[in-house]
Order: C-alpha cells, then structure tokens, then sequence
C-alpha cells in the first residue's frame, strides 16, 4: 500500500501550500464491467453505487493543479441470464487512490487526467436468492485504472463546493489468470462518477 501512503502524505502535505484545498467528496456511480470473454445468455448492464471519502488540491499557478483523493468506492455490474430470466448483481468494493492533474480552461473550469488505481477489498456476487463472496482469490488485488473528467469550482454561488464529472476505466484484466483461463473472462471496471467536493475553510 505504498501508493496509498503516499497519497496520504500529498493530502495532508498540501495543507502546508498557499493555495490548496482540502475536504470530504462524494460521489453518485454508475459501474459496469466491460466483458471481453464469451458471454453466452447474460445480459450485462450497469449498476448505480457510490464513492465516499477526502480529498486535496493544489493550486499551482492560474492553470494548473494537482488533485489526490481517497476513496471508498462501490462498484461493480447487473447481469441477466436472459434464458432463466434470473437476475444477477456483482457488488465490488474498492478503496480508490487518484491523482490527477487538473487544468483550468477558465478560473472555475477544469478538465483533468491521470492515474486512478483501486485497491480490492471484498466483493459478493448474487443470482437470485443466492450470495457467493468475491475474494483476492477470485479478483486481482489492484485496478490499475485511467481517469479523466471535467468540473466546475461553485464558489461564486456556493462557497467551498466543486462539482464533477469523471470516468474512470480499468487497464487490466480484473480476473486472475487461473479463471480467466478456464472461463475465457477478462472483466475491466467501468465508472462514471458524479462528485460534490467541499473544502474546509481553514488558515
């Protein structure tokens, strides 16, 4: 978890800078696993969750800035064997680490990019009536993921509130090679998260 250390010491470093923010963030989800393997009678759509946790920012000049979270995430899929008619959900939980570099195309406008990894920390899978656990067994224990998004700082209206709008796609395969070889499956997360950021008014 080094990567989660460091994040860590950027979040509270930042405190230290002139022009930084700091504050909890919430986020609406949308997930769903992009299925490049065989997949027979199951319709895949995607499942709403949510992202909760803190963030930092700083501002380095007038156009740049660099942002970190940490976040708790769920995530994961709706499924439907569409022969049975039986629904199905995979529920994934993620602790999730970006940092991003941000742009500012205007004082209050900003896109951005960069890493955005998650770490595995459970899962469950549902078919009907029946609950399976999803463990580090089954998931590979890191989503090494890509993140790029847009937002707007609402100051000028709500003082300390940024909201936006970010998708985030898994690089590899989310299943370990010993599955994924028997089944044919290679799942890799997809999210669009809505955010609401606040930051702490302090000196």
């Amino acid at each position: 978890m080094k990567y989660a250390l460091i994040s860590f010491l950027l979040l509270t470093g930042l405190q230290g800078a002139t022009q930084t923010s700091f504050g909890p963030a919430v986020s609406l989800n949308l997930a769903t696993q992009h299925w490049t393997g065989e997949q027979g009678n199951r319709r895949i759509t995607p499942m709403p969750g949510f992202q909760a946790g803190v963030f930092g920012n700083l501002r380095v000049n007038e156009q740049i800035g660099i942002h970190a979270e940490i976040m708790y995430s769920l995530e994961g899929r709706k499924e439907r064997l569409t022969t049975f008619n039986v629904p199905g959900r995979v529920s994934l939980h993620y602790l999730r680490i970006p940092i991003l570099l941000q742009y500012f195309v205007t004082e209050n406008l900003y896109i951005e990019a960069g890493p955005n990894p998650g770490f595995f920390l459970s899962g469950k899978e549902k078919w009907g009536d029946q609950t399976t656990s999803l463990t580090k067994d089954i998931y590979r224990p890191v989503d090494f993921g890509l993140a790029i998004g847009a937002g707007y700082d609402l100051s000028d209206y709500m003082p300390g509130v940024t909201a936006g709008l970010r998708f985030t796609f898994g690089l590899s395969n989310m299943v370990r090679e010993n599955i994924s070889t028997v089944t044919g499956a290679d799942f890799r997360n997809r999210v669009l998260s809505l955010t609401i950021r606040y930051a702490l008014p302090f000196e």
